[in-house]
């Protein structure tokens, strides 16, 4: 059994090490790539920073705001193990995103930005507490979220009916019980602060016209609702935990391992 835990540390501490050098290669990335202007960005890999806009939108699930993007996330906090051993940890049991194609708009002009393969970088915008106990609607809470679409929506979430209590969202003092859920929200709106980097190219249907899209060469494609510079520090931020993590965690399972089998 030591065994078996030692190399699960270990190969998850590889993980979240390989991991920490994406997001340090996406860092180099946002720092390496020049800032241009709508008007004068070339074929290629670019970088934008303006605001949104769109006349389609879709509705955030829980909020209820008009939006181009939204993300939800659904936990349970769950106990596990006994004496020394117990544990109490978040278990996602519920996620989902939507997207839609909006314009990025400069001083200089506005060009399409097609979603479809980006990678989010939205902070949280809003989170929600159920209360264990109450639970009887969480099936119709998932399906209402499902059927969500951009032009004929169904009916959403009324958050009183399933018995959701927003909670601070910045807060360290979150008083959560075993058995309750939390519901978070992301979502990107119109005239929001916005920063991309992905592939400027021609539309296939209409020559001339130029649009960011996911690119066939460089699939870098980021989405963000915050500064090149506030970015840069999330990045960084999760690029040292992930290091320090990894590291740990590699660490233990070789002294497990070491200890289990009496080299040290």
């Amino acid at each position: 059994m030591p065994q078996i835990v030692s190399v699960v540390f270990i190969i998850v501490g590889i993980g979240l090490l390989y991991n920490s050098f994406v997001v340090f290669r996406k860092f180099r990335l946002i720092k390496d790539i020049p800032r241009s202007t709508i008007r004068s960005m070339a074929m290629g890999i670019v970088e934008l920073h303006g605001k949104v806009k769109s006349k389609i939108m879709l509705t955030s699930p829980f909020a209820k705001k008009e939006c181009v993007y939204f993300k939800y996330t659904i936990e349970e906090l769950r106990r596990s193990g006994s004496g020394k051993n117990r544990t109490t940890k978040w278990v996602p049991i519920g996620k989902g995103e939507r997207h839609k194609p909006f314009y990025a708009l400069d001083n200089t002009g506005e060009v399409l930005v097609i979603p479809n393969g980006a990678d989010f970088n939205i902070d949280l915008k809003h989170e929600y507490r159920q209360r264990s106990g109450f639970f009887g609607g969480f099936k119709r809470a998932i399906e209402a979220i499902t059927n969500l679409g951009g032009y004929d929506q169904k009916e959403l979430l009324d958050i009183s009916s399933y018995n959701l209590n927003e909670v601070d969202k910045d807060s360290i003092l979150k008083f959560y019980s075993v058995g309750d859920r939390r519901y978070r929200e992301y979502y990107l709106q119109p005239d929001y602060m916005l920063f991309v980097i992905g592939t400027a190219a021609h539309e296939t249907n209409e020559k001339g016209r130029m649009l960011i899209r996911k690119g066939n060469n460089n699939p870098t494609f980021i989405i963000a609702d915050k500064s090149e510079e506030g970015l840069l520090k999330a990045l960084k931020k999760g690029m040292i935990m992930k290091s320090l993590g990894g590291t740990a965690m590699v660490v233990i399972g070789l002294f497990v391992l070491l200890k289990f089998t009496g080299n040290i």
